[in-house]
This record gives structure tokens, C-alpha cells and sequence, in this order.
């Protein structure tokens, strides 16, 4: 976590200790045509090219132009005419961190840094994005995918009594696990007959779990990154939710048939095939749908969704699946 902690201070330095000096800014009085005309005189020309400033005779940052914009249009028009006026801009003192997650959300290749006076001092663009935001983005995710799997990060200076307290903040969703395992084998047992006649169901038994137990995980780890991002609420859930439930129902129909086509290969009849299908298209559909909720119902209730969320969506998924895929072999196979 050392390097974390690093990466972390280095994107809390000030916007205006982190931008980049910037050439290619127009008068706003210039025309199209002398605009580029000027540019090219001037040799303004920066190796990552993308917006074109306009400022008046102070610096002050008026609006934005694209470049494919300022090539594309009339050359007789004055720059100011084409201009975006709602200019997405930093001030001096915000931090690199707050503009890289801007340039993040609004999807920008470059934004303006800007003093009190709304003066451009320079910008932040896609390379300073590139150099520190995905070192920011792929530590946060390994602590977050350490924590999912409930396991424990050693930090300098990590004493006993961190320890202790880790442990108890984390044991008792550890025994979800434990809890899911203790009621598949009991489930198991009470459909022994359905493993013992039908042997197909039982060897296909642990790839069904597998593609419950993926692509939860999955939905779940999207569910906790729209969490961290803050912008989640009830209306924008449900929308989510609908978007996700398709996106699932593909998956788990594509998953059921080429699972229950393969099965064919054993030779056991139509049936055991269409059971395996189903209960991966009944099961995976479910059971992402969980992965998304879980999630957001922990954070409701002020746990830790990274830390609880794993095992508890883990332990569903099982637990249903098992249930499902062995009922339906027990009522229409037996």
C-alpha cells in the first residue's frame, strides 16, 4: 500500500502544479481563416492537439473550439461565433485529482486550468490522465478486489490491534461462506437420488455453480463501483437495473444453451439437457440481479460493501443455484 499512498499524494498536487503550458489559445477578434492562418505562422501547434482556447487581450478564457470544428467552417466567420462559451474548466487550487475525475465524468481529452479571474493559466490533458489516473484507478481496484475476496493488505506500521480489529470486521462474513457450503451439502442431500441416478447433473453440477458464481461476482463489482462513484440514485438504479437485467438475460441464455447443447454429448436424453439449460438461464439471470443489489442494500444499511458484499453474494448464488438445478432434476427427471 506504500505505492498507493504515493500515487494517492501525488494526484492531491494542485492543479497549478501539475498543468501543462499551452500554445494554442486565438484572440477572439480573429476570424476563422486568420485563425489558422495564425496558428500556422506561429508554428502554435502543440503535439496533442485537440481544443483551441479563445481568450481576450487579458487571457481571459472566453470559450472552446474543436480543431475539426475550426477546419470545418466557413473561413469568413469571426472564431467567437463557433465557439462554446460553457467552457468545463479547474481553478488553480482544485487538485489534480478532482480534474482527472472531471475529465473522467464528462469524457474531455484536455481541461483548463483558470485563476480567479477566469485567466487560462494552461490545461490538464489526456496524458496527464493516462500517467496518473489509471495508476490511481488500478491501486484502487486491487484493494478493492483484496477486500471483496475478504483478505487482508499488510501496511507499514500494522499492529496486532489493527490486526484483531481487521479480523473482526471481517470473520463474520467469512462465515457466509462457510454457511452457503454447510446448506448446499444440505440441499445436495436432500436430492441425493437426483445426483446418484442421473449422473449427468452431477458432473455438470460445479460448471452451473461456476456461472452463477461469475457472473454475480461480476455484477456485483460494477454495483460497487457505481457506489464509489456517488451519483447513484433510486431512478438512476432502477434504469440500471432494467439495462442490466437484459444484459443478464443474454448472457444467461447464451450460457444455458451452449451449457445444455454440450451436455448432448453424453448421450443421456433431451431431458437432463434442457434441465442444465434452464436452470442456468433461471439461476444466472437471479443471481446477477443479487450481485447488483447486494451491494447497494449493505451500503444502505452503512456496511463496508466491499468487504461484505462478496461473500453474502456468494453464498446467494450458490445456495440458489444448487436449489434450482436440482429441483427441477428432482420434479421432471425423476
Amino acid at each position: 500500500m506504500g505505492n498507493s499512498n504515493m500515487i494517492y499524494k501525488k494526484t492531491q498536487r494542485l492543479a497549478r502544479d501539475s498543468l501543462r503550458l499551452i500554445k494554442t489559445k486565438l484572440p477572439h477578434h480573429l476570424t476563422i481563416g486568420r485563425a489558422i492562418t495564425y496558428l500556422r505562422r506561429k508554428s502554435l501547434v502543440d503535439d496533442h492537439l485537440v481544443y483551441i482556447y479563445i481568450v481576450d487581450e487579458q487571457d481571459i478564457l472566453l470559450g472552446v473550439v474543436r480543431v475539426r470544428d475550426l477546419l470545418l467552417q466557413n473561413p469568413q466567420k469571426p472564431v467567437h461565433s463557433i465557439m462554446q462559451t460553457n467552457v468545463i474548466s479547474v481553478h488553480e487550487l482544485d487538485t489534480l485529482h478532482e480534474a482527472l475525475c472531471i475529465m473522467e465524468n464528462r469524457h474531455l481529452l484536455a481541461i483548463p486550468v483558470v485563476d480567479n479571474r477566469n485567466r487560462l493559466l494552461g490545461v490538464i490533458d489526456i496524458r496527464d490522465y493516462f500517467e496518473e489516473a489509471i495508476d490511481v484507478d488500478s491501486s484502487k481496484k486491487r484493494w478493492q478486489i483484496f477486500q471483496t475476496l475478504g483478505l487482508m493488505l499488510h501496511e507499514e506500521g500494522l499492529d496486532r490491534k489493527i490486526v484483531w480489529k481487521v479480523y473482526k470486521s471481517r470473520m463474520p462474513w467469512i462465515f457466509c461462506n462457510m454457511i452457503g457450503g454447510f446448506l448446499c451439502a444440505f440441499i445436495s442431500n436432500i436430492y441425493k437420488d437426483v445426483l446418484s441416478n442421473i449422473l449427468v447433473l452431477a458432473m455438470f453440477t460445479p460448471l452451473v455453480l461456476a456461472l452463477s458464481e461469475a457472473i454475480s461476482m461480476q455484477a456485483m463489482t460494477q454495483s460497487i463501483i457505481d457506489i464509489g462513484k456517488k451519483t447513484e440514485n433510486f431512478a438512476h438504479f432502477i434504469k440500471n437495473l432494467y439495462h442490466d437485467a437484459r444484459l443478464f438475460s443474454l448472457l444467461a441464455i447464451s450460457s444455458g444453451v451452449i451449457v445444455g447443447s454440450t451436455s448432448l454429448l453424453w448421450k443421456k436424453g433431451i431431458g437432463p439437457a434442457i434441465i442444465i439449460a434452464s436452470s442456468i438461464m433461471i439461476s444466472v439471470t437471479s443471481t446477477a440481479l443479487l450481485g447488483v443489489m447486494i451491494p447497494v442494500l449493505i451500503h444502505k444499511w452503512r456496511l463496508d460493501p466491499k468487504i461484505a458484499s462478496g461473500p453474502v453474494v456468494l453464498m446467494l448464488a450458490d445456495v440458489f443455484t444448487i436449489s434450482v438445478y436440482l429441483s427441477l432434476g428432482f420434479y421432471f427427471l425423476l
